[in-house]
C-alpha cells in the first residue's frame, strides 16, 4: 500500500467484488438504496449495516499489512472539547498504526483512518450531523490535546440510489426530524438521491476548511446494489 489513497480506492474495488460474490438473495439487493424498504424484505435492512461491517474488515485485513496496522470493529471515543464534557466520537471502524515489536496499548497508536457506513435506512442528512460534525471535532481533538500531527483519514461510506427513486421510500427517509430542512426539495432529491446528497455533504463539508484541519482528508464512497464507487472528484482529491 502506497498511501491512503491507494487504500481506499483498492477498498472501493474489493468491496465490490465481495459484494457480487454474496448470494443473490442476500447480495446486491441488502444494498439496494432502499429499494425494499416497505416491502417484506424490508428485514434485511436491519441486517445490512452488520453484514458491510463485517465484509468491510473482511477486506481491510486482506489489503493491510498486519504487521503495521490494526483493525477495531465499533471504538468509541469520549472526550472532552473545549468546554463540552462528554463529546463523543464513534466510527464504524478505526484503523491505527502500530509498532507491534513494542506491544504499545491501542490507546497509544496513532489514528490512521476511521469508516462509516451508513446504510439505505440513515444515507441522508444524518451523514453531516452524525459523522462529519463528530470527526471534524475529534479530530481537533487530536491536534490540540494528544498533539497527533497527522490528521486521521475519514472514509464514509453510503447506500444511496444513482437514478431515479420510488417515492414510497423517498416519504420515508425525509420523514426522519434530521431531514426537515430538505423536504422542500423532494423533488430533486427523488431525480437522483446521491446527486442530491453528495452535493449536500461536500457544501456542508466546506464549511470547515478555515476553522479546523483538512477538508481533503475526508472521502465518499457509495454502494448501490454491487457497485461500490469512490465519489472523487466533488473534494478534487488526487485518487
Amino acid at each position: 500500500m502506497k498511501n491512503h489513497k491507494e487504500l481506499i480506492n483498492n477498498l472501493c474495488v474489493k468491496l465490490s467484488g465481495e459484494i457480487k460474490s454474496l448470494p443473490v438473495s442476500k447480495g446486491k439487493d441488502i444494498f439496494n438504496g432502499s429499494e425494499y424498504i416497505f416491502s417484506d424484505k424490508g428485514v434485511f435492512y436491519k441486517r445490512s449495516h452488520s453484514l458491510m461491517i463485517s465484509i468491510i474488515t473482511k477486506c481491510l485485513w486482506d489489503l493491510l499489512d498486519n504487521d503495521e496496522f490494526l483493525v477495531e470493529i465499533e471504538p468509541q471515543f469520549n472526550y472532552k472539547y473545549l468546554d463540552e464534557e462528554n463529546c463523543k466520537f464513534n466510527p464504524d471502524i478505526a484503523i491505527y498504526r502500530v509498532n507491534k515489536e513494542e506491544l504499545e496499548p491501542i490507546e497509544k497508536s496513532t489514528p490512521f483512518l476511521f469508516i462509516d457506513y451508513e446504510s439505505p435506512n440513515s444515507s441522508d442528512a444524518r451523514v453531516m450531523l452524525k459523522d462529519i460534525e463528530p470527526y471534524m471535532y475529534f479530530s481537533e481533538h487530536l491536534k490540540e490535546i494528544e498533539n497527533i500531527k497527522t490528521q486521521p483519514i475519514y472514509l464514509i461510506i453510503t447506500s444511496h440510489r444513482n437514478y431515479e427513486a420510488e417515492k414510497n421510500d423517498l416519504n420515508r427517509v425525509l420523514a426522519y426530524g434530521y431531514n426537515d430542512d430538505f423536504r422542500k426539495d423532494k423533488y430533486e432529491i427523488h431525480k437522483n438521491p446521491l446527486s442530491y446528497w453528495l452535493a449536500k455533504y461536500f457544501s456542508y463539508i466546506s464549511e470547515w476548511k478555515s476553522e479546523l484541519w483538512s477538508i481533503d482528508e475526508i472521502f465518499i464512497a457509495n454502494v448501490c446494489g454491487e457497485d461500490v464507487d469512490l465519489c472523487a472528484g466533488v473534494i478534487e482529491a488526487d485518487i
